[in-house]
């Protein structure tokens, strides 16, 4: 066995068993907000941070929202029922499942909020 092949095992198996040691030891998040999240506002209930920038600039430099839970919770209560409304014989299969999975997450945070 030469010296490229050698290394290129023990580097396999350096990796497979970083791998596992991922898998066992920690989990993966992503860094996204769930779609379900902007269901709970309205336009109106965003609101900018504002901070000085330098130059007599002023700029947005933080997002904040303003609601109540039950306006939140009338909202999602009337998406989830006109997503129950839709035939999913007429919508592709796609996006018929990305639907059902923001249905299903909408129910979890009415349930959350409740």
């Amino acid at each position: 066995m030469n010296i490229i092949s050698e290394t290129s095992f023990i580097g396999g198996i350096a990796v497979k068993e970083f791998e596992n040691l991922l898998e066992t030891q920690f989990q993966e998040s992503e860094n996204l907000i769930p779609p379900q999240w902007f269901f709970l506002f309205e336009n109106a209930e965003k609101k900018f941070f504002y901070s000085h920038a330098g130059d007599g600039a002023i700029q947005p430099d933080g997002i904040y929202y303003n609601t109540d839970s039950a306006s939140s919770k009338k909202r999602i209560t009337d998406i989830i029922d006109s997503f129950s409304s839709l035939n999913s014989g007429e919508i592709p299969k796609d996006l018929d499942f990305f639907l059902k999975e923001l249905q299903f997450g909408l129910s979890e945070i009415l349930l959350w909020i409740s």
